[in-house]
């Protein structure tokens, strides 16, 4: 028979890898208490089997008294083989994830999984700490957190615009954490005023563009929409040339958006100073994104766990992959449940 991977609940605390073949009807006799993987069918044995992990020593108790040493000696053989290897399971203390294409299917009913609601309800209720990480206004994702998708969930932490941390109230306001956002505008204000003469040039280059939208606020030039993503693709094609010019300038991406911004702030630095704030290690930090701008929170510099829904751009597959994460088969929320469960941190049955 095949490999099975057989998952002890949470008080037995181990997980064991038992490779079973040529095994009669009998002898497969391994109990739903272990949460079987697909593939055997129980039947009716009247068989209890426990198991501890204590001080590497494994012990399986029958009440069946036809299966003897012959049969449980190479079983528990195997077992004490694999038990040096053993790692208990690891622990997560944030949750970093992107909003739109990640927690949001737009194109689903409902928007959000039900299993991601319930998972971030337990993960929470445990102690574990949710941050928003997403390209929009705080108004804007708060406006689509309880207005527009009516989450029964909040996010602890806000990270928004790829760039500023806020953290929510007991009121339920958010408010500024640190002096992050202060300092990100000071290092925003002072890269505009050098970016000048190269942003004048990524006007005379959008000129040949149809259709292109160029965005300002206050009168600077922050950014641009583009018609379709391979007028987008030359367009940061451009401004990667030009960033060789000045290093502090960059741009965040997302399909046929993307904003200028100063090569300190992205997504991964935001949620690496909230990290610091929060004391908590990148060993403990799970992070899920889809599109471009997620990228810099999902190389693994920021987060151990990172994953992508079946929705990402390539380029957030390969930056996963390329990071030892998970590439989910399921789109947004639904892929972002099945990452926790393929880490381990969250099991619940689906709902």
């Amino acid at each position: 028979m095949r490999e099975l991977f057989l998952e002890l609940l949470h008080d037995l605390e181990v997980t064991l890898l038992l490779r079973l073949r040529d095994f009669t009807p009998e002898e497969k006799f391994l109990l739903r208490l272990l949460r079987l993987v697909d593939g055997l069918q129980l039947g009716d044995l009247r068989l209890l089997c426990l198991g501890q992990f204590r001080r590497r020593r494994l012990f399986f108790e029958t009440l069946h008294g036809e299966f003897v040493g012959a049969f449980h000696g190479p079983i528990i053989a195997r077992c004490f083989r694999n038990a040096s290897s053993y790692r208990p399971p690891p622990v997560i203390q944030l949750i970093s994830t992107d909003f739109d294409g990640t927690i949001v299917n737009h194109d689903a009913k409902p928007a959000v999984a039900p299993e991601m609601i319930a998972a971030l309800l337990e993960l929470r209720a445990a102690g574990v700490k949710w941050a928003v990480n997403t390209g929009r206004t705080l108004g804007h994702m708060d406006d689509g957190l309880v207005r527009e998708f009516a989450l029964p969930v909040q996010p602890d932490y806000a990270i928004v615009e790829e760039r500023d941390i806020y953290h929510r109230e007991n009121d339920g306001r958010w408010k500024p954490m640190g002096g992050w956002n202060a300092q990100g505008i000071r290092d925003h204000d002072e890269m505009f005023r050098l970016a000048g003469p190269l942003l004048a040039e990524v006007l005379a280059f959008l000129e040949r563009f149809q259709g292109v939208q160029t965005l300002f606020d206050q009168g600077r030039f922050i950014g641009a929409v583009t018609a379709t993503n391979e007028d987008m693709d030359r367009l940061c094609h451009f401004l990667d040339k030009l960033r060789a010019g000045l290093p502090v300038f960059s741009y965040q991406r997302n399909t046929i958006y993307v904003r200028f911004c100063h090569e300190a702030y992205s997504k991964g630095t935001a949620l690496g100073e909230l990290a610091r704030m929060l004391a908590i290690p990148r060993d403990a930090i799970f992070a899920a994104g889809d599109h471009h701008n997620d990228i810099p929170m999902l190389d693994g510099s920021f987060a151990r766990w990172v994953a992508c829904p079946s929705n990402s751009c390539e380029e957030v597959k390969l930056t996963v992959r390329t990071a030892g994460g998970y590439l989910a088969r399921g789109a947004a929320s639904e892929g972002v449940v099945e990452a926790l469960r393929h880490f381990g941190f969250w099991s619940a049955v689906a709902v």
